[in-house]
């Protein structure tokens, strides 16, 4: 109605209809009025078995407000060699192929050195205490993410069931844990959620298909943290892998 409205006075004022058009996207956007529509990424059948749903409420890793001793146990649990999930990873991977038992050793490795690198942060105080849950999510974020993707990338890549298993119970741990899978993933690379450098290409001769996401190769995994500074829980992700279309000839920027 507004829309209408608004076109029929710059007909009547015999306004560029290219400009008619501009005035009109900039007013709905000045009262509120515009929608910026995108489309919605279609998860495929075997994308869908690695989805995790979010937790009401917002998850954490770290919350907020706990003392450093409450924080070494949260770590212990989130990483030590008692937390459930990665026993069981562990157990699991003991009798498989090398290149499977390599892939979960490094990730408990990774786990490790983590949680130490965490005590050492809390031990020499040196993380602002209004920063500390947004600090330790950042440090396994950047500690365990590449990890996590690689896992989680073969275990959607590979044929054999082994590499299904492993997938499954690491995606166990990043459940418990709070992780979840974003639900407003657009089709395209450049809405987010996705790691472009560790991503595939797939050449097209169709510019309309560049950037367009064939397939997930793992799925985007976020979490909360408490940022002093912010009313609202900040996101952080452990960032998607996938294989995306390239027109012919031409980079993605």
């Amino acid at each position: 109605m507004i829309i209408n409205y608004l076109n029929g006075l710059k007909v009547k004022y015999n306004v560029d209809p290219s400009d008619r058009n501009k005035e009109i996207v900039r007013l709905q956007k000045k009262y509120n009025l515009y929608k910026d529509e995108t489309v919605r990424y279609q998860f495929k059948e075997n994308e869908l078995e690695m989805f995790i749903k979010e937790k009401r409420p917002f998850s954490y890793l770290f919350s907020p407000d706990k003392t450093d001793e409450e924080y070494k146990l949260i770590i212990e649990r989130l990483l030590g060699d008692e937390n459930p999930d990665l026993k069981l990873l562990f157990e699991y991977s003991k009798n498989l192929p090398d290149n499977i038992i390599k892939s979960v050793a490094s990730l408990l490795k990774r786990a490790n050195s983590c949680k130490e690198k965490m005590f050492k942060q809390l031990d020499k105080n040196k993380i602002d205490p209004d920063e500390k849950s947004e600090r330790l999510t950042e440090i396994y974020i950047d500690q365990m993410g590449d990890s996590i993707q690689k896992i989680l990338e073969l275990s959607m890549l590979k044929d054999e069931q082994e590499w299904k298993e492993v997938g499954q119970k690491l995606l166990c741990y990043l459940s418990n844990s709070g992780f979840f899978v974003p639900e407003d993933i657009g089709n395209n690379v450049k809405l987010g959620y996705i790691s472009i450098k560790n991503s595939h290409t797939k050449s097209t001769y169709d510019k309309t298909k560049h950037g367009e996401i064939d397939h997930f190769n793992c799925l985007p995994y976020c979490i909360y943290c408490y940022d002093s500074y912010e009313e609202k829980p900040e996101m952080r992700i452990i960032y998607g892998i996938c294989t995306y279309y390239k027109y012919e000839g031409e980079s993605y920027e």
